[in-house]
């Protein structure tokens, strides 16, 4: 975090901590695929590969959604996923 502030120390602390807010808010580690099931059936986004560290390559397709068809909530959890 420090090199993305340029080895700004107050910057990089501010970072952090909207970093662990944003976690603690969201909890990305407990997005289960089963939730955002419909998104993923609407052709919204597909997995392309798995970088080194053998986490997924998810690419979006923005063109496929269509607003107000699937509750807010579930797009926005989608999209973090």
């Amino acid at each position: 975090m420090l090199l993305a502030r340029d080895f700004d120390v107050k910057k990089a602390s501010e970072m952090w901590k909207h970093w662990v807010k944003f976690h603690e808010e969201t909890k990305p580690w407990a997005i289960l695929e089963s939730y955002i099931a419909p998104e993923l059936k609407a052709g919204k986004a597909f997995v392309s590969g798995f970088d080194r560290e053998k986490h997924p390559i998810i690419y979006a397709v923005p063109r496929r959604h269509v607003a107000g068809e699937i509750d807010r909530q579930i797009t926005k959890t989608f999209f973090i996923y």
